[in-house]
């Protein structure tokens, strides 16, 4: 009657059916009689069930059992595909060995709860599902082999949560998992904390679930096998008796998911307290996301080997306790956001290698053991947002790789120790928000990339030690709020090229400049603040003709000391004198634009004017407003002498590399004149047809001249290499 009443309790506990039934009855080869139900009638499939609605009362199986792969009734074979929920659920008589046939997939919930057998459990490659509590509280087996080769399914609810098939099993020492086995499903072994010994997991397994080894009792080392390509959350969490972990996953891309608890990310190797000692494979490519996460008890040092291409997010998250240097491998591409944030315990050099394109936001942020020289290699494009954030141990020089085009938001903010000059390279295009907020231990000179179109909020302030001048390349627009605040340590001028438009508020409050150089023909916005705390008598040299503008524009009235520039010079000439004149007809002045004109010789007509080169206008007079000191040249191009008698010459290709071919009539000489007019190739020849290399020439606009028999035809040509 005990018995009766705990099965009633437990039924209902775990949701159990009362409409158990069977189609038939047969004898196993142990001479138990088992019972099935036909599942399948077609394909002649049976599963093994509990004969009774209450569970097994009288006639109860014991002793050791064979169970049948195949059963016959009435002359039809059947296969047993399946074990039933609550099969055999508290059959604490059955002895020795549970081995499930190979035809089984699927294992019902609580089907072995309870159960009496004293050796193995076996599971063997055909198991596809094991239901929930199907093998729980088996206490006296004592060892379990799983070969359950594509295992997807091995839990449900139930009401105090997750747990395993295997849980309370505590005589349960030794767990061998088959060589065929590819995937160990979420929970698999979950809280099975009477697991000991070392967990050998086979080259065969790709996947490893959640909470796959959670809270085992695993003493040694744990070696993930190159083959694993995904690792749940929590897979190995609070196995506390572990050692050391051997990582030797070659490509493994997944190494975290949303566990049950509903934290948003872990390792899988989290709570481990034990795991002092981390190795990572000579063939591993891929340290996966959140690989390593909050695992703050490895020590000693971080050795990534030459294989690993990337780094991925979160992966060495808050890993306070390595030490010594860290060296990214030249075999580095790429280094994921958050991958070493507050590691602390560094204490010696980071050395990023050469190959390293991107850095990704708080990539290092917190990293503040890190000594000496930080060297940002060419090969980087991009440093993530508060990549280096207090990094503040750093006691030597920033070196910015030459490819780099972006710098985040706070990505240097707090690394107070540089030292030296602080050079932002051409390429790059943005500095962020307070990029190198409070970095007062430069003790240099400031050169900007010549790329920046924004100088961002506070990206400089508190720089207190840089001295020398400031110079505003000329591809600046803005300098927004506080983005020189308290750089008190500069010394010489602050130059602002005719670019900038706008200076927002305090951009250069405290700052302490012997004279601010205003390129700007128009004066630049000021906000409120914009030069507060320098004196007024700062002398303030601008643009010829904007004197007075800067004097009555609000924020820049406060100062008292204005220098006058000299006026902009304006030189106009010609590619070649022979061929016309370049005039000016109206000198430029703070009322009036420049205007100029070309007038061609005999034989000759005007092309297009150029500056340094380059074409700025075909207009013929030629009217611009002078913004800085210019030389201008007017080019000209020969009609050709004697046109009607001088056979059409051809020139091709061009635009040219420096390479190209004439084609006329009885050539006898091709003279080749730069944009200055002076002579640089002649060259004599005496046929219809000549090949010119000018590959060493530079870039620009050249004229050709062809003399034959029946005259002169010039004609122009570009080189572009």
């Amino acid at each position: 009657m005990k018995k009766f009443f705990l099965t009633l309790i437990l039924a209902a506990f775990c949701g159990m059916s009362s409409a158990f039934a069977y189609d038939f009855s047969a004898v196993c080869p142990t001479g138990q009689t088992l019972y099935y139900n036909i599942i399948d009638a077609v394909n002649h499939e049976v599963e093994l069930v509990c004969p009774f609605p209450w569970g097994w009362d009288f006639d109860e199986p014991f002793g050791e059992i064979v169970f049948p792969a195949t059963v016959t009734n009435s002359g039809q074979a059947y296969t047993v595909k399946a074990i039933g929920d609550y099969a055999f659920y508290s059959c604490d008589s059955l002895i020795g060995d549970l081995i499930i046939p190979n035809s089984v997939t699927s294992i019902g919930v609580c089907a072995f709860f309870g159960s009496g057998f004293t050796g193995e459990i076996v599971i063997p490659e055909s198991v596809t599902s094991i239901g929930e509590l199907a093998f729980s509280c088996c206490y006296k087996v004592t060892s379990l082999t799983f070969n359950a080769t594509d295992c997807k399914h091995i839990i449900s609810t139930n009401p105090y949560g997750v747990t395993s098939p295997f849980s309370d099993c505590s005589n349960l020492k030794k767990l061998t998992i088959g060589e065929s086995v590819q995937k160990i499903p979420d929970y698999a072994f979950a809280g099975c904390d009477f697991l000991e010994g070392e967990l050998i997991i086979p080259n065969s397994v790709t996947s490893i679930g959640d909470c796959a080894f959670f809270g085992n009792g695993f003493t040694g080392e744990i070696v993930i096998p190159e083959g694993v390509a995904s690792i749940g959350g929590l897979a190995f969490s609070c196995c506390y008796e572990v050692t050391s972990l051997t990582f030797n996953a070659t490509d493994c891309t997944f190494a975290f998911s949303i566990n049950p608890y509903g934290v948003e990310f872990t390792s899988p190797f989290s709570e481990c307290w034990n795991l002092k000692k981390l190795t990572i494979g000579e063939s591993v490519q891929k340290i996966p996301d959140y690989a390593f996460a909050e695992c703050d008890f490895f020590e000693g040092e971080l050795i990534i080997p030459n294989s690993v291409a990337s780094i991925g997010n979160f992966a060495f998250y808050n890993c306070r306790k390595f030490s010594n240097d860290l060296i990214i491998p030249n075999s580095v591409t790429w280094i994921g956001k958050s991958a070493f944030e507050a590691c602390k315990g560094f204490s010696g050099n980071l050395t990023i290698g050469d190959s390293v394109t991107s850095i990704g936001d708080r990539a290092f942020c917190f990293c503040s053991g890190f000594k000496r020289n930080l060297t940002i290699g060419d090969s980087v494009t991009s440093i993530g947002e508060r990549a280096f954030y207090d990094c503040c141990g750093f006691q030597g020089t920033l070196t910015i790789g030459n490819s780099v085009t972006s710098i985040g938001d706070h990505a240097f903010e707090y690394c107070s120790e540089f030292r030296s000059n602080l050079v932002i390279p051409n390429s790059v295009t943005s500095i962020g928000k307070y990029a190198f907020n409070e970095c007062n231990g430069f003790w240099g000179k400031l050169v900007l990339s010549k790329s920046i179109i924004i100088i961002d909020t506070a990206a400089f302030r508190s720089c207190s030690r840089l001295y020398g001048d400031i110079d505003i390349p000329n591809s600046v627009s803005e300098i927004r709020s506080e983005a020189f605040l308290n750089c008190n340590g500069f010394n010489g001028d602050l130059i602002l090229p005719n670019s900038v438009e706008k200076i927002e508020g305090d951009a250069f409050k405290d700052c302490a400049f012997s004279c601010i150089k205003a390129n700007c023909n128009e004066p630049p916005v000021l906000g409120t603040n914009a030069f507060e705390g320098l004196n007024s008598d700062l002398p303030i040299q601008v643009p010829y003709c904007a004197y007075e503008a800067y004097q009555t524009t609000d924020g820049w009235s406060r100062f008292t000391n204005y220098q006058q520039n000299q006026p902009y010079r304006l030189i106009v000439k010609t590619n070649l004198s022979t061929m016309g004149t370049a005039n000016i007809i109206q000198e430029p002045d703070c009322e009036n634009d420049a205007i100029v004109e070309a007038v061609a010789s005999e034989g000759y007509a005007f092309l297009h004017w150029t500056i340094n080169n380059e074409i700025v206008s075909y207009d013929n007079p030629y009217t611009f407003t002078l913004s800085k000191d210019t030389y201008l040249r007017a080019i000209f191009s020969g009609l050709g002498v004697d046109d009607h008698e001088m056979t059409k010459i051809s020139l091709y290709p061009n635009p040219t590399n420096g390479i190209f071919t004439i084609k006329g009539e009885d050539i006898d000489k091709i003279e080749v004149y730069n944009a200055q007019g002076q002579l640089i190739r002649t060259q004599k020849i005496s046929g219809d047809r000549a090949e010119i290399d000018l590959s060493n020439a530079a870039n620009g606009l050249y004229l050709v001249r062809v003399t034959g028999k029946k005259g002169t035809a010039d004609e122009t040509i570009i080189i572009r290499n």
